[in-house]
């Protein structure tokens, strides 16, 4: 009977590859933790429309976003502050939580206080993650008043940040 005779340096490169191979490797980050990192700061406003009218009412407001990345709860809800004057009534509350959407939808929208106003709002980011252009529909009275005709339709902010 014929023995396969093995070279036992060669065994042992084998064995090396293969414990190398199976090294595990580090999880990318999730998609919300690796967005939140860009949101997560001081946004200056630079436009705001109403059904494409600009509006000049808004020109003093900064919005604040904020929130700590929770694994068990990727979209959130996170934190948000409106500073400066804002004109009465407002799309606008001064502050809240916000949530990204679920799934493929927390790559373009977020939603503005989950579980009690729940308002889309469909963001778009800079590829600089220095412009955040928010959009969202409003179809109630706003906050701070109640002349629903001001407040009511399509929005469009537009923020900076260094």
């Amino acid at each position: 009977m014929k023995f396969l005779r093995i070279n036992p340096l060669l065994l042992v490169l084998v064995a090396a590859m293969l414990v190398v191979s199976c090294k595990p490797g580090k999880d990318p980050d999730p998609f919300e933790k690796i967005q939140l990192a860009k949101f997560a700061k001081t946004w200056t406003i630079q436009s705001a429309k109403l059904d494409n009218v600009t509006r000049d009412d808004f020109s003093t407001i900064t919005l604040v976003l904020a929130g700590t990345f929770n694994n068990n709860s990727p979209e959130g809800p996170y934190q948000y502050t409106v500073n400066g004057t804002r004109p009465n009534p407002s799309p606008w509350p001064a502050s809240g939580s916000w949530s990204f959407a679920e799934g493929e939808g927390a790559k373009t929208v977020v939603i503005r206080d989950p579980g009690t106003d729940d308002l889309q709002m469909n963001y778009a980011l800079s590829a600089d993650a220095k412009t955040l252009t928010l959009t969202f529909n409003v179809t109630g009275p706003g906050w701070a008043g109640s002349r629903t005709n001001e407040v009511e339709g399509n929005w469009e902010f537009v923020f900076t940040t260094n």
